[in-house]
């Protein structure tokens, strides 16, 4: 992908200290991509399996999937293997916190 190399900085930036969010930089098209890109996730990468992972959502507000990771350790696994699944540009964003309207993961605990 020709983004890699800006995602890959963006991400690298990320994993300074006083980072909270990872973004990347450009957009999917709409909620039914974004569905698709979410499935494609779920069903075909290792993303649900990161330690510290608690949360993932769909954001119909911002056309972005959040990630609710608890650790530093999980959320540089996570841009990993998100950069691994070659997913658009901008298109993922990591908090480390959970945000009130995020659902839990399939075979989850709520929190």
């Amino acid at each position: 992908m020709s983004g890699n190399s800006s995602v890959s900085a963006r991400l690298a930036k990320a994993s300074e200290p006083e980072a909270q969010t990872a973004q990347a930089t450009a957009s999917v098209g709409g909620f039914a991509q974004l569905v698709d890109w979410y499935n494609y996730l779920l069903v075909h990468t290792s993303v649900w399996t990161t330690a510290g992972i608690v949360a993932g959502d769909k954001d119909e507000s911002t056309n972005r999937i959040h990630f609710g990771i608890q650790t530093r350790a999980g959320r540089d696994e996570l841009k990993k293997k998100l950069l691994a699944a070659d997913v658009p540009c901008d298109l993922i964003l990591l908090d480390s916190k959970v945000r009130s309207g995020f659902s839990g993961m399939p075979g989850a605990a709520a929190i």
